[in-house]
């Protein structure tokens, strides 16, 4: 008897149940945050999320993306993690950034916390900064995410008076 109850435990173990249980799947963990933060949030498709936020300093559309670290945990784990960004500015398609615009950018890149600024070239040949951020999804609560899109939006502003100069010409 102590035999059979040993084994019916070990292959509960084994198959743990999971019959009954759907697997997670893309975005699910990053939406239930979502939903418990009660920031408003739109699905563009699995794993990727526009939150439009408005405060009394602006409104931005900040960005939040699901994606998977190309290593697995100690347990053999997916390592999730959640990639946060909005756009600071963009520039009309000639321009050329000066030296001191990517100076500052480095600069400011040294002292920022929870990210960083990044400057691509878009298809129409303009450029666009960005203010984004990385966060494990691992032990993120609710509040933690609210804090991170609340922090990229603010930043948002921040960075725009810093860079508005470069654009009209001026520094």
């Amino acid at each position: 008897m102590t035999r059979l109850i040993a084994v019916a435990l070990l292959s509960v173990g084994i198959l743990g149940f999971s019959a009954g249980r759907a697997a997670a799947g893309p975005g699910d963990a990053t939406e239930k945050l979502l939903k418990d933060s009660k920031l408003d949030y739109k699905k563009l498709k699995d794993g990727i999320f526009k939150l439009v936020i408005e405060t009394k300093q602006g409104i931005s559309v900040v960005i939040i993306e699901e994606k998977k670290a190309g290593w697995a945990d100690g347990k053999k784990n997916d390592v999730l993690y959640l990639f946060i960004y909005t756009e600071v500015l963009s520039t009309p398609a000639d321009f050329k950034a000066p030296a001191g615009m990517l100076t500052k950018i480095a600069e400011l890149n040294d002292r920022i916390r929870f990210g960083s600024l990044g400057y691509s070239k878009n298809a129409d040949g303009s450029y666009s900064m960005f203010r984004n951020a990385t966060v494990f999804l691992k032990n993120l609560d609710e509040e933690q995410l609210a804090d991170y899109v609340i922090l990229t939006h603010l930043d948002k502003f921040v960075f725009q008076k810093e860079f508005r100069g470069f654009l009209d010409g001026g520094q």
